[in-house]
């Protein structure tokens, strides 16, 4: 018995481990058939010698009377081998026996726990769960002892003839003859086994040893097996918990049971329904039609349609009362509210009403039955217990029972059994609190009290004086000493509005503990910390600090700035003419062309100084005496080469034009083209990316920067490339050179331009002259200057002109007028 039971256990768990944990379930079988012969195998080898003495000692009177005796003799007579003679018949009988002892014993468990015992194991008392231990042994060993008969025949022959052979016996005894004396070996064995089994599990509940359940279904295994059986359902049917019965889905709750098992109509199933208006609800959550009330007949699974107190013309249970209180609503006429019952069934008076709340008032438990609860109505957010008494909102599954008759804490709702039963006692009762600070509540429906006071249960309402605000819930309820959430404040809150350049982080802390950032809300409470944290593209020109909400307000409100006026990182170099050097996509982010709509054909260049607002020449959009309409327009950003769909323009967007603004005394050549320069506003935003970025400005106007590292940029007309023009001449003031194109600088032009090749292109008019300058570390470009004009001689291209640039700075005014 020590290495049977004792290398059983060993041998399954290591045949299971071998196994993945689905696997080792589905072929449980297998497992306990194979650990219960290699376990036998072993303890055979242990056996045979003692099994021969016995055999010995029984057949043959006077040879000796003890082990200590036999063995000996044997030995000496027949040597060693006699000790083992009966080896392999033992196998032969022993293998298939334990293999079936043990693995019909581990079936039979699991069988009666589920066909045959009412309740889970882990509700069981550990008598109960020795009386299944016993039960199943004693089947298990009638099959033992079946299988292991003729086995047991040939091996007590065995040892009585010492010339005999297995073959011989057989053949002398005959079929019928192998089988003789089943009868009383099936009692004998049945007997053993049961005890057997009943002592080894006893010996470990005695001992505290580890005692495991029958073979539980994997979670996983069964998530599966459920998702297989609810595709191979039909959508309006509903199956049943044991076996593979499906009914209509109509079938489920409707108050007859149609599953064996009864599964469609419990408690756990039904208790969330929500029934029609004019319907009756049955205590445990079916619906049926309200007709069936009273009427002599069982219609709910629960019986609760006949026992509920308008059968008895009761109107005197207290939860009739305090569900109309609650809500709100007013009191029946038919209910005396002042004459609710104060007495038990036995007779034993309360000193207030009973209430089907869940707690045992009455000795007899008379208080909390299905007949005095069944129509209590729990008002949201209750728990309704399955006999019909109201409990704490959170009572399901939280370890404690609160209802009366345990089903909010039952196997089928929670998955588990409480390891010992925990009642509330002595019953808690609900305190009025405090009012919050600026702020007040009152109570739901006409009960009054003040603070200390103390009630069963009760609603509260809180509000908060101007300009305070609630911070938690603002309807609250108490049961049986019991909040649904955590008394509100009053606080200030500050408002924060979502903002593109910047997210708000605020920190979340309990007690001062730090614990992580969250994205704020629109509007948060006093005391909130922020960090304020610039999007891709935007910078903050200061240091970022903490922003904090103190009575209502910040203490600083951050946003940022666009990432204006940055070369981009230059990628992808293009091939360009003599004139000017390459240009790299990304390199000037902020240049656009303009192309007329019709021809799709690019007349001029715009620098992007906002998300919706490009700088351009005025003379681009001029008509003699006025503008073209806008719609003859379209702005394209992120363009490198001149033609409209060139296919290595990847990163391009455009906008049409929605307005475009010059200044007053813009003339075109009336005026020499003074005050050439123009707003466009377009339609649609372009986001700031790093293939399309915004030109730098300041709070204070456009800034001008005079250094040797000027950049403008405009397409090469022969190559249709964009091209970056470096080193043109610059003059530091409005100065007066020899005219160009018959139009002399002005003051507010300047003139650029040198003798290496480094002039503008037919189409480049417009474009933005950029200087640099250290900002806080980064260099930015500031836009000085906007392409105006140069000699026309026919040339598109025309390497020995100077152009002319309109002052940008000179022009701050109109620019911030439009903006």
């Amino acid at each position: 018995g020590l290495c049977k039971f004792g290398l059983y256990e060993v041998f399954k768990v290591t045949y299971s481990g071998l196994l993945d944990e689905e696997t080792a379930y589905t072929y449980r079988t297998g497992v306990y058939l194979a650990a219960s012969a290699t376990a036998e195998f072993f303890a055979d080898i242990a056996l045979s010698p003692l099994e021969a003495a016995k055999v010995r000692i029984q057949t043959m009177p006077g040879f000796a009377s003890t082990l200590r005796e036999a063995w000996p003799k044997m030995v000496q007579n027949e040597g060693y081998g006699t000790l083992y003679k009966g080896l392999a018949p033992l196998w032969g009988r022993q293998i298939p026996y334990t293999m079936m002892k043990f693995a019909c014993f581990e079936k039979t468990v699991e069988l009666l726990y589920k066909f045959v015992v009412p309740k889970p194991r882990e509700q069981c008392s550990k008598g109960e769960q020795l009386v299944v231990t016993f039960a199943a042994g004693y089947i298990a060993g009638v099959f033992c002892a079946i299988v292991s008969h003729p086995a047991d025949t040939v091996v007590s022959k065995l040892n009585q003839d010492k010339t005999a052979t297995v073959g011989s016996i057989v053949g002398k005894l005959g079929w019928a003859g192998v089988w003789k004396g089943l009868g009383p070996r099936i009692i004998m064995i049945g007997t053993l086994t049961a005890l057997q089994w009943f002592i080894y599990d006893a010996v470990k509940v005695w001992l505290r040893m580890p005692r495991p359940p029958p073979a539980e279904m994997p979670e996983s295994m069964r998530k599966r097996l459920e998702a297989e059986e609810a595709a191979k359902s039909k959508p309006d049917e509903f199956k049943c918990k044991y076996g593979n019965k499906c009914i209509p889905a109509a079938g489920r709750c409707n108050g007859t049971v149609e599953c064996k098992d009864g599964s469609d109509e419990t408690f756990v199933l039904c208790r969330n329904n929500t029934c029609p208006e004019l319907d009756f609800r049955c205590t445990y959550g079916a619906c049926m039609n309200s007709t069936v009330r009273c009427d002599g007949k069982r219609d709910c699974a629960d019986n609760s349609d006949e026992v509920i107190p308008l059968c008895r013309n009761d109107f005197t249970d207290f939860n009739i009362c305090t569900e109309r209180l609650i809500d709100d609503r007013q009191y029946s006429r038919s209910v005396d509210c002042n004459n609710l019952r104060l007495k038990c069934d036995n007779g034993q008076v309360l000193k207030e009403p009973t209430r089907c709340d869940g707690h045992i008032d009455c000795e007899d438990g008379s208080d909390e039955t299905l007949a005095r609860c069944a129509e209590a109505e729990c008002v949201p957010p209750l728990f309704r217990c399955a006999y019909g008494g109201c409990a704490f909102p959170k009572a399901a599954c939280d370890g404690i029972e609160d209802c009366a008759d345990g089903s909010d804490e039952s196997f089928e709702l929670c998955g588990r059994v409480l390891p010992s039963k925990t009642t509330t006692t002595p019953k808690p009762v609900c305190t009025l609190p405090p009012p919050p600070a600026n702020g007040s509540y009152t109570m739901g429906g006409t009960v009054t009290g003040v603070p200390g006071q103390t009630f069963p249960s009760f609603m509260l309402k809180f509000t908060c004086d101007e300009p305070y605000e609630i911070l938690g819930a603002s309807t609250l309820f108490c049961f049986d000493g019991q909040w649904t959430e955590d008394i509100p404040t009053c606080v200030r809150f500050c408002n924060l509005p979502k903002h593109p350049t910047v997210q708000y982080l605020c920190q979340i802390s309990d007690e001062e503990v730090y614990n992580g950032y969250r994205e704020c809300e629109e509007k948060e409470p006093e005391g909130t910390v922020v960090d304020p944290q610039c999007r891709p593209v935007y910078y903050y020109p200061g240091n970022l600090r903490y922003m904090r909400c103190i009575d209502g307000e910040w203490d600083q409100l951050i946003t940022c700035i666009p990432e204006c006026g940055r070369l981009g990182t230059p990628a992808d170099a293009l091939l360009l003419g003599s004139q000017g050097r390459e240009a790299r996509r990304n390199e000037l982010p902020w240049h656009v062309a303009i192309y007329r709509r019709a021809d799709h054909r690019q007349i001029c260049s715009g620098t992007i100084v906002k998300h919706d607002v490009v700088i351009s020449a005025a003379h681009c959009f001029w008509n003699k005496r006025d503008l073209h309409p806008v719609s003859n327009y379209v702005v394209a950003a992120g363009k490198l080469y001149r033609r409209w769909n060139h296919p290595n323009d990847t990163h391009v967007q455009t906008s049409d034009i929605r307005e475009i603004n010059v200044p007053v005394r813009f003339l075109g050549s009336d005026t020499n083209f003074q005050d050439d320069i123009a707003l466009i506003l377009k339609v649609a935003d372009v986001p700031y990316v790093s293939i399309q970025d915004c030109i730098s400005d300041t709070p204070e106007g456009f800034r001008v920067y005079i250094t040797s590292d000027k950049i403008c940029a405009g397409y090469k007309n022969a190559a249709t490339v964009n091209t970056t023009k470096r080193g043109a001449h610059n003059t530091t003031s409005p100065s007066i050179r020899r005219p160009i194109s018959g139009h002399p600088a002005t003051p507010t032009t300047s003139t650029a331009g040198g003798e290496n090749g480094t002039a503008l292109c037919e189409g480049d008019s417009g474009g933005g002259l950029t200087f640099p300058a250290r900002e806080r570390g980064t260099i930015r470009y500031y836009l000085r200057g906007v392409a105006s004009t140069a000699v026309n001689n026919q040339r598109l291209c025309n390497e020995a002109t100077i152009t002319s640039f309109t002052h940008v700075v000179t022009h701050a005014r109109f620019i911030q007028e439009h903006l």
